[in-house]
Parts: structure tokens; sequence; C-alpha cells
């Protein structure tokens, strides 16, 4: 993978996508949304494959050749309007539970079907609820609900995420055991804009700053098979806190406990 620096610029086109909702780009998700199928463009949803994808390819909307994870047209966006914005936005970290005894047991080609069973359920989950793909990380998927995409209620919609994957986490293609996953949910102002190659010849969507390093060891700490909401996330859903599943958790890194709810 090539090293990756951020960019700046841009910020009035952003703040307009990221925290208010750009027009055309809304028009395009509802409409690309219903088409099937995955995977999708991350930034308009467009599909590359089945009768969506066919569709869409007629109309020279098609996978960049550039950078596969985002159509042609997006592609030309993010070169053409590099940059980013601060939002408040909820996000979800879900990663596999002790990963490396578990792709020893199981072997590299099982091991792959459990990891590409995870994205899966975890995009169906985020594609319920407004959600997208912010990154893969190895055997990790993190999601975004910006409020200019996902809507006001964005962190109740995140929180809803989490919620069906506790419930319906995929299995182990080689016993009936569930796949050990772990969850968080956090709501917090980020930086979140285009990073570019240092050749300049791919880019990508990222987020930076406190609150996602604090997602991300929230996920650590949640037990397999389970979610831990932040306070921040609750409060952001206008949720209360359930007194029975408080838990207050120590994360490195991060000076202050965080108080969390635990789900599953």
């Amino acid at each position: 993978m090539p090293d990756f620096e951020k960019q700046n610029g841009n910020d009035e086109v952003w703040d307009m996508i990221l925290n208010t909702g750009h027009p055309l780009l809304i028009k395009k998700q509802r409409r690309f949304g219903i088409l099937p199928s995955p995977p999708r463009c991350k930034l308009c949803l467009a599909p590359f494959n089945g009768i969506g994808g066919w569709f869409l390819r007629r109309l020279d909307i098609k996978v960049s050749n550039r950078n596969p994870r985002f159509c042609n047209a997006c592609d030309t966006f993010l070169r053409t309007y590099p940059g980013g914005t601060n939002v408040t936005l909820s996000m979800m970290f879900v990663d596999i539970r002790n990963s490396v005894p578990l792709s020893e047991k199981l072997g590299p080609k099982a091991f792959h079907d459990v990891v590409a069973g995870l994205r899966d359920a975890a995009l169906r989950a985020m594609a319920k609820t407004d959600g997208s793909v912010l990154e893969y990380h190895g055997d990790a998927v993190i999601g975004v609900w910006p409020p200019g995409i996902a809507g006001e209620n964005h962190a109740a919609k995140a929180i809803a995420a989490a919620e069906e994957l506790v419930a319906h986490h995929p299995k182990s293609i080689s016993s009936d055991d569930e796949v050990p996953i772990g969850i968080s949910v956090h709501t917090d102002t980020v930086y979140m804009g285009t990073i570019a190659s240092t050749t300049c010849d791919l880019q990508e969507i990222s987020a930076f700053g406190y609150g996602v390093n604090l997602a991300a060891r929230l996920a650590d700490k949640a037990e397999a098979g389970k979610a831990l909401v932040s306070e921040s996330a609750l409060q952001a859903a206008h949720r209360a806190m359930d007194e029975q599943h408080r838990c207050t958790v120590t994360l490195k890194g991060i000076d202050q406990p965080v108080n969390a709810l635990a789900l599953g």
C-alpha cells in the first residue's frame, strides 16, 4: 500500500458534503443505493456488479481504473477537489478478536472467507442505516455516519448498525462457533477529507483526530460478540444510559476513563 498524506483545501465543498449535505450527492446515493449489487463506490454508492453495475456502465459510470474503491466520476471529483473539513459524526469500528490464533486454526482460505463474511455483514448493517465504509484495515471495518450523508440522527443510526451486527454477526464456515468480533460506536468531531499517495496517483478519504483513536481503542476493549457505545454517542442519539450495562473503561493513550454502554 502506498504512503498517504493529508490534503487541505476546498473546505466549503467538503463542508456541504459532510455537514449539510450536497444535493447532487444525496440524489445519486438514493438512486444508486437501490441498484444491485456490491461492491460499491465509497462516495456515491454506485454499484460495480450485478444488473446495477451493468446498467451504470452503459452510462459510462464504472469502477475507476486508478482507484477501485471509487467510481470513475467520484475519482475525478477527488482529484479536482482535494481537501476536507471538520465534522461531528458517528463512527463504528468492527474487528475480529484474537485474529492471529483464529487464522492459524482455520487456515488461509477459511480465514479469508471469515473476513469476507464480516465485511459483507458490516456493509449490510451500514447500508440499512445510511452508513459508509471509511476503510478496510486487515480484519477490521471502519464505518462513518456524517450528518450531511446520514442525517441529523447519525448517532442513532450508527448504534442501530452495531445492534444489527451484535444480533446477526457472521459464523465461521468451519464450525458453528460465532466469529469473535468486537464493536465500538463513538460520536466526536474529526477532520474528514482526502489523503493522497506520495506519488499523487491515488487518493482516498479518511478521518483524523483524537475521536478516531478513541473509537479504535474502545473497539479493542469490547468483548467478543459485544459492542461498546460511548457516552457521547448515546447523548448524540438522545438515548439514556442503561445503568445495568454501563461500564467504565481505561483506554491506551486516552487520558480519561470512558463511560460506555455494553450491547450484547
